[in-house]
């Protein structure tokens, strides 16, 4: 398994610092066009995902459980998810349920969605 790229790589990679490319994943405008394609385009490229609770620990940003269940109409996986999403909504957490339909390219699909929110 390969190591998880950083923010640091990536600004590495694009040739900047670690500050422009978190400008670059926060939108700014200050950013110059040019650059902020050059950094885009390394983030493209290596696959990059954002770390969720790097991001979380700077600005407070929402708490999300993704839950991936092989059918939405299975009476025990869904007995099973209604007695976990009282904790998560307790403790805070949105949830997100997806359907894998028993398909494993279904199930990697929903993954990436997970990790790039």
């Amino acid at each position: 398994m390969s190591k998880k790229l950083t923010i640091l790589d990536i600004a590495k990679l694009s040739g900047v610092g670690k500050s422009t490319v978190s400008r670059v994943l926060t939108n700014d405008p200050k950013v110059k066009p040019e650059t902020r394609e050059k950094v885009e385009r390394v983030i493209a490229e290596s696959g990059y995902v954002p770390s969720k609770s790097a991001q979380s620990m700077r600005g407070g940003s929402q708490k999300v459980i993704g839950v991936i269940i092989s059918r939405l109409d299975s009476p025990s996986e869904n007995r099973s998810v209604s007695s976990m999403l009282e904790i998560f909504y307790a403790h805070g957490y949105d949830v997100v349920i997806m359907e894998s339909q028993f398909d494993r390219q279904k199930t990697n699909e929903h993954l990436d969605v997970l990790l790039k929110r």
